[in-house]
């Protein structure tokens, strides 16, 4: 009986990252889309919750523990965020990027952890490959966002450092996202650049990051792919001396 909570392609699976990974894609264009209108940061907040609950979906196969604390941790993110908006307390809102952090932090692991598992390289462990990535860039956004309010000025925005709002638009979550996910391409377009040290080595790390994942999982599947093909391989020469022998006799 097939266990749908296995990275072995079967419909659920398949369907679980599907869904994830149109909810994460989605953020980059929602955000650009509502950012003038008022009603624009509750309908973002209602996209990133539907994130977060995806991808504590997506985790159907982790231990019971890290289930329970995925929600634990998205559930009050979504309750931070929701009063930092509806109370107008700035206060809240570092506290909720800390809170995704290690939610980011908990569910990529733990995506990672099953990518690189022992077992056929299917499409579903390719589809939650790419939401790992995703995550990543997006948990790094929210490290970049809690610095800004801790050192404000820790980034500098050239298309808006004119700007006495520059500061609180950095502090926000899209900003720094659009900056993490050039950072960890290695792509750097320079419209948005780190000032403090804290900020240049975190941005510098990220790089390295960002290039070691694509480099170790691409190497990490194709081994995968190459012991599996050699195992079948072996399988089918061995079946083929049996039935050869027993000709023979």
């Amino acid at each position: 009986m097939e266990n749908p909570d296995e990275l072995d392609g079967t419909a659920p699976v398949v369907e679980r990252f599907v869904l994830l990974l149109v909810a994460l894609l989605s953020l980059f264009l929602v955000g650009p889309l509502l950012a003038d209108q008022h009603i624009g940061a509750g309908i973002l907040d209602l996209f990133v919750s539907l994130a977060l609950l995806l991808t504590v979906r997506a985790l159907g196969g982790a231990s019971k523990r890290v289930v329970l604390a995925a929600l634990t941790l998205s559930c009050l993110a979504i309750v931070v965020a929701t009063g930092s908006h509806a109370l107008g307390i700035s206060m809240l809102l570092p506290i909720g990027h800390v809170i995704g952090v290690v939610f980011f932090l908990l569910t990529g692991l733990t995506l990672l952890k099953r990518v690189v598992e022992p077992g056929a390289v299917t499409v579903s462990r390719l589809q939650a490959a790419v939401c790992g990535y995703v995550l990543v860039g997006l948990g790094w956004g929210l490290v970049y966002s809690v610095i800004e309010h801790v050192q404000p000025g820790a980034f500098l925005d050239h298309a808006g450092e004119a700007s006495l709002s520059s500061h609180a638009v950095l502090a926000g979550f899209p900003h720094l996202t659009y900056y993490s996910f050039t950072t960890l391409t290695t792509l750097g377009f320079g419209d948005v650049v780190p000032v403090s040290p804290l900020a240049r080595s975190l941005s510098t790390l990220e790089a390295v990051v960002g290039q070691l994942y694509l480099a170790v999982l691409v190497a990490r599947l194709v081994g995968l792919h190459t012991f599996l093909v050699a195992g079948d391989r072996g399988a089918s020469a061995s079946a083929e001396v049996g039935g050869s022998q027993t000709a023979d006799l």
